[in-house]
């Protein structure tokens, strides 16, 4: 299996719009490290033992349009943000590209003017998995790339960590000549709502849509 990264400069991020552009603008990425919040329960707290740097949190931001309609402001309803992450890796004794992805599906974006944010996290436990040396991956050594579709896969925004062109180039050839030597994890990168962060700052962050019952 062939190998195949960018080492980028910058982990701070700027958008590339696609379809709509009039509805989504300024948006960035910013990748870092967090330690996992000190919960206490029956005495005891929560130790994170995989020797890694904490949780990988992917905090997008962004900016919405301000659109009305007699004076109300309009809303975007169902709404899907998808997070890859491209990181070196190591899986089966061989050094090989991890492409982590996840999603998180929004009820309601209003579309008021004001800077929104959205999350996705990495446990712990996946970058000691995956980490080539020790148990900790730079952040600079990791691309990322942000996009919301509406529930008709319409491309609304898609943001990269950096922005220059070879972000959205390499991500623009997975699936096709590249694919052979990347390792691909779904549902790996965690929405807010399902780990610690889950009940911060709600009038910053959108409204998440709760899972279907089943």
């Amino acid at each position: 299996m062939k190998a195949v990264f960018l080492v980028l400069l910058s982990i701070t991020a700027f958008v590339s719009f696609g379809q709509s552009d009039a509805l989504f603008k300024n948006g960035s990425i910013k990748l870092e490290y967090s330690p996992t919040p000190q919960f206490y329960l029956f005495n005891k707290s929560a130790v994170n033992k995989t020797g890694s740097p904490g949780w990988l949190l992917v905090t997008v931001t962004y900016t919405t349009a301000g659109n009305k309609n007699n004076g109300k402001t309009l809303w975007l309803d169902d709404i899907t943000m998808e997070t890859e992450l491209v990181i070196p890796a190591s899986y089966q004794s061989r050094n090989v590209v991890a492409l982590l992805k996840g999603k998180t599906i929004f009820w309601s974006i209003p579309l008021d003017g004001k800077k929104h944010q959205a999350m996705g996290c990495v446990p712990p436990q996946v970058i000691a998995r995956f980490a080539r040396k020790g148990n900790k991956i730079e952040t600079s050594k990791m691309m990322a790339r942000v996009t919301f579709y509406t529930s008709s896969r319409k491309i609304l925004a898609r943001i990269h960590s950096s922005s220059g062109n070879r972000v959205r180039d390499y991500f623009a050839k997975i699936g096709g000549a590249v694919s052979s030597g990347v390792l691909t994890v779904e549902d790996i990168v965690m929405p807010r709502t399902k780990t610690p962060w889950g009940v911060i700052n709600y009038e910053l962050f959108d409204l998440i849509k709760p899972d279907p019952q089943k």
